[in-house]
């Protein structure tokens, strides 16, 4: 079965990246494995990107759980830490969905 992994509109074939997996060959001594596996993407958000080096999803949870919280040991500290970045996402609530659901 030949895949076309790119269509018409330089977007990548849903079905064909699918349907990726198989061996490839590096050189002619080798060949190499490789597979599909699934990984965590946003597909939407509003509001500011988070802090630099917050430490990734994780870091980030802490990070937001931390900020919600004015009575939490950590606040003065993050809050001096994250100088003028603010919460505002709204509906926050629904976003951990997508990223506990990995």
């Amino acid at each position: 079965m030949r895949h076309n992994p790119v269509c018409e509109s330089n977007q990548a074939n849903e079905q064909a990246v699918r349907g990726l997996a198989g061996f490839g060959q590096i050189d002619n001594a080798e060949e190499h494995r490789y597979a599909n596996e699934e990984s965590p993407y946003l597909l939407e958000a509003t509001g500011q990107a988070p802090p630099e080096d917050v430490g990734g999803v994780d870091g980030y949870i802490d990070f937001h759980n931390i900020m919600q919280n004015p009575k939490h040991e950590d606040y003065e500290q993050m809050k001096q830490w994250a100088g003028y970045w603010n919460l505002e996402l709204s509906d926050w609530e629904r976003r951990p969905q997508v990223i506990f659901r990995w």
